[in-house]
């Protein structure tokens, strides 16, 4: 099974993008769980949650960099295209994390 965290700054919009993602995971019956969170709490979400993908925020593009920590290193980050994420397309969003 897939374990997706959404990542941005606060945390809000993470969870907008996140229920969106929900909805279609359960429309197409994927065997995909979609979590989210703000920044501050990615590491205890990662092991909280037993992530295997981040999607980063593209505000946040800058802590692609995690990738490199002992705690990303069997982790996909993936860091999400602005034109996606600033009209909330999850679908197209989703779909790309899967194929990544």
């Amino acid at each position: 099974m897939e374990r997706i965290l959404v990542v941005c700054l606060s945390g809000y919009s993470a969870g907008l993008l996140s229920s969106k993602m929900k909805k279609n995971v359960t429309e197409r019956k994927l065997n995909v769980r979609i979590f989210y969170c703000a920044l501050c709490n990615i590491e205890a979400s990662i092991k909280k949650f037993n992530i295997t993908k981040v999607l980063l925020a593209p505000q946040i593009s800058w802590k692609y960099e995690l990738r490199e920590q002992s705690s990303f290193k069997k982790k996909d980050v993936i860091v999400i295209r602005m034109a996606d994420y600033g009209i909330m397309n999850s679908e197209k969003i989703l779909i790309d994390s899967l194929k990544k």
